[in-house]
């Protein structure tokens, strides 16, 4: 189960949500509010620009800024008494349950998803008026923050989570024919380093088919294994450069000198368009002597395209 639980959180609204009145109804005294992982700038950045932009004119079909930003950040400390005030049945995006949460002496009115609800009412109660039992802390799964129940599986999963490191802590020097492990429990085996060429399409001429290749050297290969059998790795499988978000290491295979080559010719005969999948057609294995274009078991019409761009087939390109 994915999801981190994060050390410290952020929370982000308009100061204009703020009451001063002693009359007012509890539900005036809410203030509509953000939650960031605290170590998030991205996350942080899109919650300022929500909270500076709550009030919309439907005469002048303009946002205007009525108070300024707030922002504080806490520990992500369990959290007690939520109530629930009603749903927000959204048309773009997962619907969900709106709760009020005291955080500092404030009322914020925040989401609470469905399946957090149930947890909840199933193994912790309800209490007359809406108020859930238990303590709640914010978890980060995704893109998203989610009120979770401490005690609750998803807990428990998100603390385990939250304890492993990530591949950047591990290391960089990967092991060709090492597999991880991503939170997903998928595998991913590390094939060395390739070099490929990439087509093109100039985006501003689509229409008439301009293009180019890119030529790419010394880029990490990594593959998603299926049943740690190296013999099932098809084209879809292969991601160029990007590192997957893996944590452990759990086996070494052993990889053959020719695997990059006998991977390449077996998508040769899967792929049909060349036009997409050609860096997987042309990828060779950066650690051993590449062999020129025109020794490849490539198609006429390939080869012609890259000498109509200037590459010699005839030579290595690499």
């Amino acid at each position: 189960m994915r999801g981190t639980i994060p050390e410290k959180v952020t929370y982000i609204f308009n100061s204009s949500y703020i009451s001063t009145s002693s009359t007012d109804s509890e539900e005036e005294k809410c203030i509509p509010a953000f939650v960031s992982n605290a170590k998030s700038k991205t996350c942080k950045q899109t919650g300022k620009r929500w909270a500076n932009h709550r009030k919309y004119n439907y005469q002048t079909q303009t946002y205007s800024d009525n108070g300024e930003v707030i922002e504080f950040t806490l520990p992500n400390t369990p959290l007690k008494n939520l109530k629930i005030r009603g749903y927000d049945k959204t048309y773009h995006g997962a619907s969900a349950w709106k709760v009020i949460v005291p955080v500092e002496g404030h009322n914020f009115y925040m989401d609470l998803r469905e399946d957090s609800l149930k947890d909840a009412i199933l193994n912790a109660g309800i209490q007359t008026g809406g108020v859930l039992n238990g303590e709640w802390i914010w978890a980060v799964v995704g893109s998203e923050r989610k009120l979770t129940r401490v005690g609750s599986e998803a807990y428990e999963n998100y603390k385990v989570n939250s304890t492993r490191k990530t591949m950047k802590e591990i290391k960089k020097d990967f092991e060709k024919g090492a597999v991880y492990k991503n939170i997903s429990n998928e595998s991913w085996v590390y094939l060395g380093k390739v070099n490929f060429l990439r087509k093109v399409i100039d985006s501003n001429h689509y229409l008439e088919s301009n293009f180019h290749f890119e030529k790419h050297k010394d880029v990490d290969l990594w593959a998603n294994l299926k049943n740690n059998r190296l013999d099932d790795i098809s084209y879809y499988n292969l991601r160029f450069g990007k590192t997957p978000k893996l944590y452990q290491k759990v086996e070494q295979l052993e990889i053959s000198p020719n695997y990059i080559e006998d991977l390449r010719n077996l998508i040769v005969l899967e792929v049909h368009n060349y036009a997409y999948y050609v860096e997987h057609l042309v990828m060779q294995d950066a650690s051993i002597p590449n062999k020129p274009l025109s020794s490849l078991n490539l198609s006429s019409s390939l080869l012609n395209e890259f000498t109509s761009n200037g590459i010699d087939v005839n030579n290595v390109i690499f």
